[in-house]
């Protein structure tokens, strides 16, 4: 085996660390945010509940700033402060909608 095929092997092994790092970024941000966005609308939600909403916010939050040609950096505080916007929205719509 020679030196190419290592060289491959240890990018195949960066690259994976970087993707489960991806993750667990992810749900970090989601259960901060869902818990933010409970918090400022002053209702309860479980851990669970906290990451859905929290991901989903993510998702919304991402769209948003698309949509308004927002400048996001992908920084962890530009991350949270995104999905969180987006988690409220959600939450929100969620009690408009339930009402």
């Amino acid at each position: 085996m020679g030196r190419g095929f290592e060289a491959r092997f240890a990018r195949r092994k960066r690259l994976a660390k970087g993707y489960d790092m991806g993750i667990l970024l992810w749900i970090i941000v989601g259960l901060i945010a869902g818990a933010i966005a409970y918090a400022v609308l002053g209702r309860r939600g479980s851990i669970l509940s906290s990451l859905v909403v929290g991901l989903i916010g993510a998702l919304v939050g991402g769209k948003l700033a698309e949509i308004f040609r927002l400048h996001v950096t992908g920084g962890f505080i530009d991350q949270l402060i995104v999905s969180t916007i987006g988690a409220i929205l959600l939450l929100v719509i969620w009690r408009a909608i339930r009402k």
